[in-house]
C-alpha cells in the first residue's frame, strides 16, 4: 500500500507483465479495483475492454466452436467487464462513454426531485435540492440532520457542512469556542479535494472538472465568511462603509464563473450557492432602510439584489447559448417578479 501515494509506483510498471501473466477475465472486479488504487486507469480500461471484445468474439463463433474450447471466458463475463468498464469510465467523468452516444436528460423541478427524496429517504438528493430551494437559516436543523446521513469522506458532505456551520455562527447559535469548526471543515474538505486529485491520472479529464468546482466552492465559503463578519457589525449609521467593503469580494465573484461551455449543473450549483450569500446579505440591509431613508443608502441597501439580478441574468444567457430555452425563460421570468424597490438601479442590474 505504500505505491499508493507515488507517482509513478511499482503497480503501475508491472501492471502489463500481470495482464500477460495471468487472463484479465478470472479477476475482473481487482483490475478494475487496481487501476483506480494505483492510478493505472487506462490500462486497467484497456484491459477490460479486450475482455469485452473477446466475449464478444465467443459469442459470434459459438455455433462452430464447442463450449469446452471457450470456458475460460465464461458467459457473465461480458456482464462482470462492462459493469467494471461503466465504473471506471464514470469515476474519470467520460460521461459520453458511460451513458452511450445518446444521452436523454430528464427535467424535473426541485420541488419534485424534493418530494422524492423525503419519500425515498434520500439525504444526499434531499440536500441537493433543498440547496437549490430552501431558506437555510429557517431549516437548518432538519438540513443539519441530513448531512449527517452523507458518507464522511465526501467533498460535498464538507461543503454543506461548512455552510451550515458558517451560517450558524452567523446566527449565534454557535459557542465561541465552536467557531473555530468552520476553519477546520474547510481545511479538510480542501485536503480531501487534494487527495482526489492525486489519485486520478495526470493528464486532465472530466473527472477533474468537479474539483476544480469544489475548490472555487471552498475559496469562496472563506470569502463569504469575510462578508458575514461584515453583517454582523453593519447598522444604519455603517451600511455606506459596510457595503463598499463588500464590494470588492462581490466584483471577484463577478469575475470569477465558470466557462461558457462549461456543464449547465456547475452554473446552477454556483447560482444556488450566491443566492444563499445575496439573500443573507438582504436579510441584514433591507430592513435598515426604514431607519435611514437617505436616497444613496437605498441603493447600497439594495446590493444584495443587484448581484442577485446579474447573476441569474448570466445563467440565463448561458442557459440560452446552450440551447435551453425554457430554463433561460424560466430563470428571467423569476427576476421580474422579484420584489425591487430601487426602479432606478434594476434596469443596469437586469
Amino acid at each position: 500500500m505504500k505505491a499508493v501515494d507515488r507517482r509513478p509506483n511499482v503497480v503501475q510498471i508491472i501492471y502489463p507483465v500481470l495482464e500477460a501473466a495471468i487472463q484479465p477475465s478470472s479477476f475482473l472486479l481487482i483490475w478494475s479495483d487496481i487501476g483506480k488504487t494505483y492510478a493505472a486507469w487506462y490500462t486497467a480500461i484497456e484491459n477490460l475492454q479486450e475482455v469485452l471484445d473477446e466475449v464478444v468474439d465467443f459469442n459470434q463463433d459459438a455455433q462452430n466452436v464447442s463450449h469446452n474450447e471457450n470456458r475460460h471466458h465464461p458467459e457473465n463475463s461480458r456482464e462482470v467487464a462492462g459493469e467494471a468498464l461503466a465504473q471506471l469510465y464514470a469515476e474519470l467523468g467520460e460521461t459520453d462513454i458511460f451513458y452511450g452516444p445518446k444521452n436523454d436528460n430528464l427535467d424535473f423541478p426541485w420541488d419534485f426531485l424534493s418530494d422524492l427524496a423525503r419519500a425515498e429517504h434520500n439525504s444526499e438528493l434531499l440536500l441537493e435540492c433543498q440547496w437549490r430551494q430552501a431558506d437555510w437559516s429557517t431549516e437548518h436543523e432538519s438540513i443539519e440532520l441530513a448531512i449527517t446521513n452523507l458518507p464522511s469522506q465526501s467533498i460535498r458532505r464538507n461543503t454543506f457542512q461548512a455552510y451550515l456551520t458558517l451560517l450558524k455562527s452567523h446566527m449565534g447559535l454557535l459557542v465561541d469556542e465552536h467557531r473555530s469548526e468552520f476553519t477546520r471543515i474547510c481545511d479538510e474538505g480542501i485536503q480531501l479535494c487534494l487527495h482526489q486529485w492525486f489519485r486520478l491520472p495526470e493528464i486532465v479529464t472530466e473527472s477533474h472538472i468537479p474539483l476544480l468546482q469544489a475548490f472555487q466552492q471552498f475559496v469562496e465559503l472563506q470569502e463569504a465568511s469575510q462578508i458575514f463578519h461584515s453583517l454582523t457589525t453593519t447598522t444604519s449609521q455603517n451600511l455606506e462603509a459596510r457595503s463598499a467593503d463588500l464590494k470588492h469580494v462581490l466584483q471577484t465573484w463577478r469575475e470569477r464563473l465558470p466557462n461558457q461551455w462549461d456543464d449547465i449543473n456547475i452554473w446552477s450549483d454556483l447560482v444556488a450557492w450566491r443566492q444563499h450569500v445575496f439573500s443573507a446579505i438582504n436579510r441584514t440591509y433591507i430592513p435598515l432602510i426604514q431607519s435611514n431613508l437617505g436616497a444613496n443608502t437605498q441603493s447600497f441597501a439594495y446590493r444584495g439584489h443587484h448581484e442577485t439580478a446579474w447573476m441569474v441574468n448570466r445563467f440565463a444567457h448561458v442557459a440560452r447559448k446552450h440551447g435551453l430555452s425554457q430554463l433561460c425563460k424560466d430563470s428571467l421570468t423569476r427576476l421580474h417578479f422579484a420584489k425591487y424597490r430601487d426602479f432606478r438601479s434594476l434596469p443596469q442590474a437586469v
